[in-house]
């Protein structure tokens, strides 16, 4: 499950900003969020609110997803196949494009990630975006 999580934060990694003002973090932070949205759109709408509950926290998403495969097994199992086939495929396939697009505004990492992530907060859409990338982040 760690290396689901890792695949955004290597994405963020190449974002850094020196240049870049808040329009430009929130452009980022929306195309990164389009491009969640996009791979988990074959998720099961539980799963994807386990992913959300979790607000990033890896223990409690697992917590979350013990007793959501409890609850409906078959369904889980099913996310579970998804999130490590699919959906890492598609995700890293639309990152590129991201980080390809934004390529030359940034390069100081850690200020963008800080400025992506807290545009990321403030969209209702994009909370399991939000709670994947601070997974990712905080296994860096």
């Amino acid at each position: 499950m760690k290396k689901l999580f890792i695949l955004p934060a290597l994405a963020l990694s190449l974002f850094a900003c020196n240049v870049a003002d808040d329009a430009d973090y929130e452009a980022v932070a929306k195309d990164t969020c389009d491009c969640v949205n996009k791979s988990t759109e074959a998720l099961s709408p539980e799963m994807m609110q386990v992913i959300a509950d979790s607000n990033g926290d890896e223990t409690k998403l697992q917590d979350l997803m013990s007793k959501y495969a409890s609850e409906n097994p078959m369904q889980a199992m099913q996310d579970a196949q998804l999130l490590q086939g699919a959906f890492v495929q598609d995700l890293t396939e639309c990152m590129e494009g991201v980080e390809k697009k934004y390529d030359d505004l940034y390069a100081n990492e850690e200020e963008a990630e800080k400025n992506i992530m807290a545009a990321l907060e403030k969209m209702d859409d994009c909370k399991t975006t939000y709670a994947i990338l601070k997974m990712g982040l905080a296994g860096k």
